[in-house]
């Protein structure tokens, strides 16, 4: 969404996948949040949250990015920026799946509001990294949607 602030004229069409932002979210209580209350071991919370991540930790850069995500306030506040991106007049979509136990569906509205025109899809059984856990159901509206002919 940064991007898409600070260079409109560069982004056609704009997808956010389990954004963040509705509330800034501190990384403890994240994990906390996601280990059952049976669950004392959160290392290996930890260690099963990034699985998903293993794949694209392979590629060159990819740590790097990861952790200036971090630096810059991945996990903060961003209704603000999202208003102001919500306000050009580009298609967005917001793809979020109803098991996300990092964007609960409270901060997924307040996301939503910042973007009235945007198509919002969410998926059953989907978590945070929806794309990843339910691609079959995530890829088809993401090349659908980005393949679509621009209004004029």
């Amino acid at each position: 969404a940064s991007f898409a602030h600070h260079s409109p004229a560069r982004v056609r069409r704009l997808v956010l996948i389990g954004p963040t932002g509705g509330q800034a979210i501190k990384l403890l209580q994240l994990i906390k949040s996601n280990a059952s209350s049976e669950d004392s071991n959160i290392p290996d919370y930890v260690q099963n949250y990034l699985d998903p991540y293993q794949v694209q930790m392979r590629y060159r850069g990819f740590k790097r990015a990861l952790i200036s995500s971090f630096r810059c306030g991945m996990l903060g506040e961003f209704t603000q920026l999202y208003r102001q991106v919500g306000e050009y007049h580009r298609p967005v979509l917001l793809v979020w799946g109803e098991k996300d136990a990092t964007v609960c569906a409270g901060d997924m509205q307040r996301v939503r509001a910042c973007f009235p025109r945007a198509e919002y899809i969410s998926i059953p059984d989907a978590e945070h990294l929806a794309h990843f856990d339910k691609p079959q159901k995530v890829h088809p509206l993401l090349i659908g949607f980005l393949r679509r002919p621009s209004a004029q």
